[in-house]
């Protein structure tokens, strides 16, 4: 295989890659939105499964709820995952808040017995989701870097056909200056 053709076969697995990111984050709003398709009563009945809102007024605004937090975790997870910069590491503090939150709001509605969750149960399943982050970041790291690096190349080989185009038009300013010279003799 040639190296343009594994060029051009990285460069679409890159924009590959980037579109599906790219649709992902578009899909948001639509995600979070979807609350609205659920009822607005207290109980929601399907032929799989009858589901009491406990915690909350009723099963749209406890949708609503789960909603605003897996909407921004989702958003701060492919950040998380596709940023290059050494600072990446700060994006896993909001997002673990905003685990939080979610189980929070998960545990609130199930719980009946009106015991409240402790931060101490909670430290560990957020350091299994950084874990699992931190994995997802790995496995996309040489992705990443790979379309860093095919930045820089484009970058490079755009410098260098600058400079081609520099140095044909300065051979061509000299010949004609020669041959002026030459006629100025004659």
């Amino acid at each position: 295989m040639t190296k343009q053709s594994q060029w051009t076969k990285q460069r679409f697995a890159s924009l590959r890659t980037g579109s599906i990111i790219l649709f992902l984050i578009a899909a948001s709003p639509l995600l979070f939105f979807s609350y609205l398709v659920f009822p607005t009563d207290k109980v929601w009945e399907t032929p799989f499964f009858v589901y009491e809102s406990g915690y909350f007024e009723n099963v749209q605004t406890y949708f609503w709820t789960l909603m605003s937090k897996f909407v921004p975790i989702f958003l701060l997870a492919i950040w998380f995952a596709t940023c290059k910069h050494w600072w990446y590491h700060a994006i896993v503090i909001p997002l673990s808040m905003f685990i939080f939150q979610l189980i929070s709001a998960i545990v609130l509605d199930f719980e009946r017995e009106g015991d409240s969750l402790e931060l101490y149960v909670m430290i560990p399943i957020i350091t299994g989701m950084i874990f699992i982050l931190y994995f997802i970041r790995y496995n996309l790291r040489n992705r990443i870097q790979i379309i860093n690096l095919d930045d820089d190349i484009d970058k490079e080989l755009e410098k260098i056909d600058r400079l081609d185009e520099l140095k044909a038009k300065e051979k061509e300013k000299r010949a004609r200056a020669g041959s002026r010279d030459i006629n100025d003799l004659l």
